[in-house]
């Protein structure tokens, strides 16, 4: 009786959890979230985004405000710099369907990946320098192999660092949509 009681018990327990979890508003620990409007501020103010807007312009910038008829971001890099000069830009809301949020893990991967390519490098040169004989081909190596062995590796940890999350913007009344009501059917 007393281990029905408690499977029951813990049965409730995990279904109040996960209908909690359930009501959470949305994070960017997953890959892909669809969020509204309201919703999008907390996801994105202060952090380094990108979008892709209808007419094929990338924007990529710090989000610093979200408004109710536009998303104001600080543009870094934009592929059509008559419409989106550098700088601060009101992008529409009608514009923006889709934002991707770029962050950074932490220094892990880029420090992994300089010390792997770094010794990557110093490998591949001892193996060259056993099979040649010639000291004008390891100098170089040397010189240029290693140091550049672990700035490719630094920048494939860079890589591995970066985590990129999908903001899907559902569709909602845009301001100032009203429903328009037809005389005909009055």
């Amino acid at each position: 009786m007393i281990r029905q009681s408690l499977a029951v018990a813990v049965a409730f327990g995990l279904l109040l959890q996960d209908a909690a979890f359930a009501q959470q508003a949305p994070t960017l620990q997953s890959k892909q979230v669809q969020i509204s409007w309201e919703e999008l501020s907390a996801l994105v103010i202060d952090r380094k985004i990108s979008t892709t807007l209808p007419d094929g312009t990338r924007l990529e910038g710090e989000a610093l405000a979200v408004r109710p008829e536009a998303l104001l971001l600080d543009v870094h890099k934009t592929s059509n710099k008559e419409l989106y000069p550098k700088g601060q830009v009101e992008v529409p809301r009608a514009a923006v369907s889709e934002i991707r949020v770029i962050r950074l893990r932490g220094p892990v991967g880029r420090i992994i990946g300089g010390i792997v390519g770094g010794l990557g490098g110093a490998y591949v040169t001892g193996a060259l320098a056993f099979v040649s004989e010639s000291a004008a081909f390891i100098l170089p190596m040397l010189l240029l192999g290693i140091p550049l062995s672990a700035v490719a590796g630094y920048y494939a940890g860079k890589l591995a660092d970066k985590y990129t999350t999908r903001l899907l913007i559902q569709d909602a009344a845009q301001p100032g949509d009203g429903e328009e009501v037809d005389d005909e059917t009055r």
